[in-house]
């Protein structure tokens, strides 16, 4: 383990593991839900309601940033959507 010095010291030139991290994780990127109502249900010819989200959680040993995020590049967004497709 490398010493905290002003000095030059051989030490500091070890290798060391003191800043290594796990870091596996998983992450849920995209989900999209989707139902298509049957015809004999609705009047039109198509209807389908849906949700979609993109990164919606990660579990990882990392709690301050995004385990994807490449140094001090802006975390990837969280996106909600929600929508209805008809077709008459």
């Amino acid at each position: 383990m490398p010493r905290l010095t002003t000095l030059e010291n051989m030490n500091n030139y070890r290798a060391s593991s003191l800043w290594y991290r796990d870091g596996s994780f998983i992450k849920l990127r995209n989900l999209l839900v989707a139902y298509t109502f049957p015809k004999s249900q609705t009047r039109f010819a198509d209807l389908k309601v849906f949700v979609q989200g993109t990164n919606l959680f990660s579990l990882d040993n990392i709690g301050f940033a995004d385990p994807e995020q490449l140094g001090i590049a802006y975390p990837s967004t969280r996106s909600y959507w929600a929508g209805i497709k008809l077709n008459f």
